[in-house]
């Protein structure tokens, strides 16, 4: 499937490529047979083995000072690339956002991409231009574990429930980050620190609560658009029918979702394109294999535009058995 998804977005991708890089054209291995071959070292708790590159809860024992990276390679027979952000950090960048290079030659047939997870994030490809703007999934899943026992808020049934608490939203919207221009980028604390205590300690009901979390993701990724069209010196009609492709588990919630299309195209006439599933959920994995991959062939993998640096580097380290 991962091949599939790689080829069909290139194939559509109208980008020129960097000088002498090479698509894939097929694995060499299947990924059934690379778990197959990790079993023997690889420790789960019973967890999806898709993420068997996680640290935690998955452990790869190791002898003496051998680095889990080798170990991974040893046993899986490939090439691992991690730390991924540290060169770019060492030129003076943030070490993050890392996605718009595989925005740039998978995606570019869009202006805008919106990636709704766990911290909502924006690219513009006209300007090479990407940034975080909020805590999105990770505040809204944390809500519904604690105060509902489901896992997530599906189609947001239960933020459609609530009403907007005005005095909680312009609190969450006058918080600094959002007052700061990019480049800029936001760590996981920011939202359970800081944003998730002033939910809680708030009196409204967590429908009501949900639905003004659903109105601030809202309200800041159009806030985030301003931003970008006034720092660019841009008019509001310089988006009229751009296209935006909007992935992440947030893209799945159809009241997030269809609240978000609808401000899009009311204050920007932004034409919200609708993806497969696969796409959706997929996006992020896909361009952190393609960022491996451009670092093996020793190709520019991280941009300094969206992160900062002195200069856009080629970053990660490469592993072999």
């Amino acid at each position: 499937m991962f091949l599939r998804i790689f080829n069909r977005c290139a194939s559509t991708a109208t980008a020129s490529r960097p000088t002498s890089f090479t698509f894939p054209q097929r694995l060499n291995r299947s990924p059934t047979a690379i778990l197959e071959s990790l079993n023997s070292c690889v420790q789960t708790d019973g967890g999806n083995p898709a993420y068997i590159f996680m640290d935690d809860p998955f452990l790869i024992p190791t002898s003496g000072h051998e680095k889990r990276q080798l170990a991974l390679s040893k046993a899986s027979g490939l090439l691992v690339v991690n730390d991924l952000r540290a060169m770019d950090v060492a030129y003076g960048g943030q070490g993050a956002p890392i996605v718009p290079i595989g925005e740039k030659y998978l995606f570019d047939n869009y202006r805008l991409l919106l990636n709704i997870g766990g911290i909502a994030n924006i690219t513009d490809q006209k300007h090479q231009i990407a940034f975080d703007i909020c805590p999105a999934n990770r505040i809204l899943n944390k809500l519904v574990q604690q105060y509902l026992n489901k896992e997530y808020d599906e189609n947001g049934e239960y933020s459609s429930q609530g009403k907007i608490n005005e005095n909680l939203l312009n609190k969450l919207n006058e918080l600094d980050y959002y007052k700061k221009f990019y480049p800029k980028s936001l760590s996981n604390s920011f939202g359970l620190d800081i944003i998730y205590p002033l939910l809680e300690s708030n009196q409204s009901n967590v429908h009501d609560v949900l639905r003004t979390y659903v109105e601030h993701i809202i309200q800041q990724i159009c806030n985030s658009i301003q931003m970008i069209i006034d720092k660019e010196k841009q008019y509001n009609s310089s988006y009229v029918n751009c296209k935006m492709l909007i992935t992440g588990g947030g893209a799945h919630n159809k009241y997030l979702f269809q609240g978000l299309r609808t401000k899009l195209q009311e204050k920007f006439h932004i034409d919200v394109i609708d993806s497969m599933s696969d796409v959706i959920d997929f996006k992020e994995a896909l361009i952190m294999a393609f960022i491996g991959l451009l670092r093996i062939q020793k190709k520019t993998n991280v941009l300094a535009s969206v992160t900062g640096a002195k200069c856009d580097t080629i970053g990660g380290a490469v592993w072999s058995n």
